[in-house]
This record gives structure tokens, sequence and C-alpha cells, in this order.
């Protein structure tokens, strides 16, 4: 339903033009996404779908922070920018300087977003990182894990590959979760409504829970209207929850970062307007 609007679609550094694109991801994260898509000449319609909240028990975050301040760990592992900042704001909690806290510790991340939040707010950029942004990568990357001390700060519904992996390396881990996801607050912006009048040209999703709870938002009525639109999934693991849920993936970028998603969704809308 790429409509046309007037303007000339033979410029490639604009194969976006006049195209509505939703962001699915937490507010506080979507600018960054939304520039990148405006740069192509999109239209970037913010609509977060998940929030985040601290853990039920934020004792058990706390007790795992102070203990790897004092060198009671060897890695830290950090999944994702969310889980680098509720480390840095319980430890602030705690009366700890959150740039300290590295100083014992070998951080790895996934993703060089996650990495350069690292660096911002714990004082240290990870240099331990795989290639692809992909949790399940990142034990490779560590080394002989073997009696090795691994603190792992993650989300309630982080999915348990990437733990089960540390441990058949034979690391001792400490899984604590570091936040929640949860539903985003209503914005006023009547998706289903806009899905229905074909008002939608691509909807991005840059993990599996803004997928699972667009699809909560919008309900069965607004999921049939969505045939219509792109979805375009920042990497597999997302594309297959979107499948899951019966949405299709019709871009799945091949570099799993917010960049790489913009890259992607222009690099199809292009190929579709110039075949």
């Amino acid at each position: 339903m790429l409509r046309p609007n007037g303007k000339s679609m033979t410029q490639s550094s604009t194969p976006l033009a006049g195209k509505t694109v939703v962001i699915t991801r937490a507010a506080r994260r979507a600018d960054s996404l939304a520039a990148k898509l405006r740069a192509y000449g999109a239209e970037p319609l913010i609509y977060p779908t998940i929030a985040h909240g601290p853990p039920d028990d934020p004792a058990l975050l706390k007790a795992a922070i102070r203990r790897m301040a004092g060198g009671e760990f060897d890695f830290v592992v950090l999944t994702s920018a969310t889980a680098v900042r509720a480390v840095a704001t319980h430890a602030e909690a705690l009366g700890l300087k959150p740039k300290t806290l590295l100083a014992a510790v070998e951080p790895a991340a996934v993703g060089s977003a996650t990495a350069h939040v690292c660096g911002e707010l714990l004082g240290r950029t990870p240099s331990l990182m795989p290639e692809q942004f992909l949790g399940t990568a990142l034990p490779a990357v560590l080394g002989d894990l073997a009696g090795r001390r691994v603190f792992l700060p993650n989300a309630a519904i982080a999915k348990p590959e990437l733990e089960q992996q540390l441990l058949a390396a034979g690391a001792l881990v400490e899984r604590v979760v570091a936040y929640r996801t949860i539903p985003a607050p209503d914005n006023g912006i009547d998706m289903g409504a806009l899905l229905g009048a074909g008002a939608i040209d691509a909807i991005t999703f840059t993990s599996g829970s803004t997928a699972e709870f667009f699809v909560r938002k919008i309900g069965p009525q607004g999921l049939a209207a969505v045939a219509g639109s792109i979805i375009a999934c920042i990497g597999p693991s997302t594309a297959d929850t979107c499948r899951s849920l019966g949405l299709a993936a019709h871009v799945v970028a091949a570099v799993y970062t917010e960049s790489g998603l913009a890259d992607a969704l222009a690099a199809y809308v292009g190929s579709t307007q110039n075949p």
C-alpha cells in the first residue's frame, strides 16, 4: 500500500519520502530511530508499545551490584541499554558511583548501542562484543568460562538461552531481573483506525516484546488491517516473533541496529519503487 504523494520517488537518498513509518519501541528510545528514518524522507509516527519498570524485588539487583563493585564477579554481561540504565540507577540508589562499578569486573555487551550507553553511564566501553548482535553469540567471545563468575542483569521476560549457554560453558551465572517490560501508556493515537484507513506504510519492531505488545494493543481487528503495511524487523529473532504472532516479516535487517533497520527498510522500499 505504498501510495504516491505527488513527489518524485527517483531520488535514491529519500526512498521513504512521504511514507508514514510507525516506531513501536519505548518512548525514551524512539528519537534516534525517528531521526534515521527522517533522513530517508519518512514521516515517523511514535507509537510506543512497551515501557520499562523496576524489578518486583529491587533488593536482589542492588545486592548483586554491590557485590560486583566489590569484585565478586569476573564478567558482567549487558544485553541492552535498558539493563545498563537499570544498573546505573540502582547503583546511585546505593550511594555508589556508577562510573566506578566496572573497575574490578570485565564488561561484555550485546550490540554497539548497549556498549555506547555502558561507556556513558558506567564509565567503560566493553571490548567484549560479538560481531552478531545476539545474546547467544556472546559466550564465544568470553573465552574459557569454566568456574568464572558471571553477573547477568536483564529483563524479566528475557529468554533463557544466553544463561543456559553460559552455564553449559562452565560459568557460575547469577542472573538477576534488572527491569520489567510493561505495556506503554496510551499516547492518544488510534492505531486501529489509522491501519483501517490505510494510513500506515510501515511498522518497525526492535524486539520481540514490541511486536507482542503491539498486537495486544491493536487487537484482532487491527491485526487484520496490518496486512497492508510493511513489517520491518531489527533482526531474525524479532522476525520469528512477528511470524508467530501472525505478522509478516517483509524486512529483516542484516545489521541488528537502528541504522541497520532504517537502511533495510529504505532499501526494501526503494527496490519496490525501482525494480
